[in-house]
């Protein structure tokens, strides 16, 4: 088996690879055009050139592939951005071997902690995982709530819901969930970065919220995009405030959150708002290269 940077192939060809491996992916397929995929890239800080694709001794068609990111304002740390490999080389070794390369090359380049999410009933993958050092460090979760009408008390209508910006929202994103810790996903905030004018934004006191456009009758929910309030408010309860604010100015929609969020700090604001956990959560898993 060979394992190539991926800068050695296509988007075209990852891709394929890609909506090979994941064409099942626990009842859902996940399909990337070239043109998606060429776009997720950056957006996520994925290297191609730091990327591993795994092909048969002697042959350019990938049968696995690693995704890489680096962000610059963490050095030091790598996070495994996709993994997969198709279903006719499962269970011969492929990621085992991408792995290998990949904490080598990390040895190498002097990265020392590689970071990854994992959804948490895909047993294989963690197991996996876990043969080569990963630990569990944090439980992600996603959330939903059904349709509904939010009655705010009078105290609460009383308080001075203002438009932002989701470009505001976006830096202070990226202030706070800028911890290595802290899922990628939440820093990076892909639809929140690549489509500003397909959102909207409100702060309350000193919480910040981005939205999708509750008006967009092609989508089945509004999707919360990201959530920030400043140090010095935390612990008041205006993101409760302030989400429950949003919801009531839109009523009778269903709500989802966008990306991953440590459970630690969804939880409380979930139950406290009437939202559910999804059914797939995830472990977000450490490596320390040595």
């Amino acid at each position: 088996m060979d394992i190539k940077p991926g800068s050695e192939f296509t988007i075209a060809q990852i891709s394929q690879c890609s909506n090979e491996a994941f064409a099942d992916y626990f009842g859902h397929p996940i399909v990337w055009t070239p043109e998606e995929l060429a776009g997720y890239v950056p957006n996520h800080c994925i290297s191609v050139d730091r990327s591993l694709v795994a092909c048969a001794k002697g042959s350019d068609t990938p049968i696995g592939f690693c995704l890489m990111a680096y962000r610059d304002d963490l050095p030091g740390h790598a996070r495994l951005a996709g993994m997969g490999v198709v279903p006719g080389w499962a269970g011969k070794g492929v990621g085992s071997q991408l792995i290998t390369a990949m904490v080598e090359a990390a040895r190498a380049d002097g990265t020392h902690t590689i970071w990854l999410e994992v959804i948490t009933m895909n047993t294989p993958a963690i197991k996996l995982y876990s043969k080569f050092g990963f630990e569990a460090v944090r439980e992600l979760g996603l959330w939903k709530k059904d349709a509904s009408t939010e009655e705010l008390s009078p105290q609460e209508a009383q308080l001075p819901l203002e438009e932002s910006t989701p470009e505001e929202v976006l830096q202070l994103n990226r202030k706070y969930t800028a911890a290595a810790d802290m899922p990628w996903q939440m820093w990076h905030q892909f639809a929140l970065t690549t489509s500003p004018q397909k959102s909207r934004a409100f702060k309350l006191g000193q919480a910040y919220c981005a939205i999708s456009n509750p008006e967009d009758a092609g989508e089945e929910a509004v999707r919360l995009q990201a959530l920030a309030v400043e140090p010095e408010a935390r612990g008041k309860g205006q993101a409760t405030a302030l989400l429950r604010a949003v919801m009531a100015k839109f009523p009778g929609k269903k709500w989802k959150s966008a990306s991953v969020v440590p459970r630690e700090y969804g939880d409380p604001i979930a139950n406290k708002l009437g939202f559910i956990i999804e059914d797939i959560t995830l472990d977000l898993m450490k490596l320390t290269v040595k």
